[in-house]
């Protein structure tokens, strides 16, 4: 690790490599924008560090410390955050560029372990639902159209609509996330206009880019015609759109909320599965069913041995997935996670199951291989 110094940052430039505090903790991600001299005093005055190019002896190899997926996508969620509280203010500079910047950074993390990536959609509960569901449906809105070869650059609309699709509405949102009684007139009608609202919000902030504007518009159009706000059929809805609704629908249901637990990750496939055709379009909902797959990264299953795991990787087909075993049949814990290969018998899947994670002391970088040095559990 080395230590910032004045002439390491630029104001108005993407600082070129993480930056931790003294304890290792990631606070800012490789390509976060300097707006001021001021945040500049502040880096220095702290003592921030950032990760030092080793060099082997006799060698041009760059060495550098293994960030995981799972760290990568907080640090998104942590500027997300930021970005979000400070959309009427000065930050509102550049907003185009620091959204599509988070995208390159969800990117990086799918390429780096999609399975680990996809697992945060069930591990990593650090930030509220307003900042993880938009992260969530743009890791599922990756990995789709990733599986249809769109280019990497012209993945980014897509992402970037799916992290600012609910950005007229973020306060309501997490408002509902917790209410038990049925929506007010007042809300319902909020609920209408945010997609008209969030592009008005987006334009404002400078963002141009029709491809990402119209997709946040029409997220909520229904195949047959029954969404809002314009009442679009089929194909007349943009692609875009119709990839995010798929992953809108699949992440919101495996969320919990104050009047419901979350489905299980079958349950919300079949939930979307049986609005194929009506509120989804069919073929994507097959492709997020074949990519996600009924036994996803990072949800639990006990096996035929009576083993609790952890799904770690999908498997070649959508019953084998490779998990680690993380409690014995007697309840007792693995010192280590076990892998396990359920194409074997004895560690088939039995069933999917709800576990308390919180109450077991799981080191979930340690489950895909990553250390936790820096990151800590």
């Amino acid at each position: 690790m080395e230590r910032v110094k004045n002439s390491d940052i630029i104001v108005g430039e993407p600082i070129l490599w993480d930056v931790y505090d003294d304890k290792g903790e990631l606070l800012l991600q490789k390509g976060y924008v300097i707006e001021s001299a001021t945040q500049v005093k502040t880096l220095v005055d702290r003592g921030l560090f950032h990760i030092e190019t080793l060099m082997d002896s006799g060698s041009a190899e760059q060495v550098k410390p293994t960030i995981s997926p799972f760290e990568i996508l907080v640090g998104v969620q942590k500027y997300l955050s930021c970005l979000f509280n400070g959309l009427n203010t000065e930050l509102t500079n550049n907003v185009d560029i620091k959204i599509l910047n988070l995208c390159k950074t969800i990117q990086e993390a799918c390429e780096k372990d999609t399975d680990a990536s996809l697992s945060v959609i069930f591990l990593k509960k650090s930030y509220p639902y307003t900042i993880r569901h938009p992260v969530h449906i743009a890791i599922v809105c990756e990995i789709i159209s990733k599986h249809l070869k769109w280019k990497k650059e012209d993945r980014l609309s897509l992402l970037a609509a799916a992290l600012t699709a609910n950005i007229a509405m973020i306060n309501l949102q997490e408002k509902l996330f917790s209410q038990k009684e049925p929506l007010s007139a007042e809300q319902r009608q909020h609920i209408y206009e945010h997609p008209q609202r969030g592009v008005e919000i987006l334009r404002k902030a400078g963002v141009t880019n029709n491809l990402w504007l119209d997709a946040v518009f029409y997220h909520h159009e229904a195949i047959d015609g029954s969404g809002y706000p314009s009442g679009l059929k089929a194909s007349a809805i943009p692609i875009r759109s119709r990839i995010l609704a798929v992953g809108d629908h699949y992440c919101a249901g495996v969320s919990n909320r104050e009047y419901r637990t979350a489905l299980s990750p079958t349950e919300a496939m079949r939930e979307i599965y049986l609005n194929s055709g009506k509120r989804v379009e069919s073929e994507i909902v097959n492709m997020c069913v074949r990519l996600i797959g009924i036994y996803p990264p990072g949800s639990f299953v006990r096996l035929v041995n009576d083993e609790i795991a952890v799904v770690t990787q999908r498997g070649s087909k959508a019953h084998t997935p490779v998990v680690h075993s993380i409690v014995r049949a007697n309840g007792t814990l693995f010192l280590t996670p076990e892998r396990r290969d359920c194409t074997h018998e004895e560690f088939a899947v039995k069933e999917l199951i709800i576990s308390d994670k919180d109450k077991l002391d799981i080191n979930f970088h340690q489950l895909w291989g990553y250390s936790d040095m820096l990151v800590g559990k």
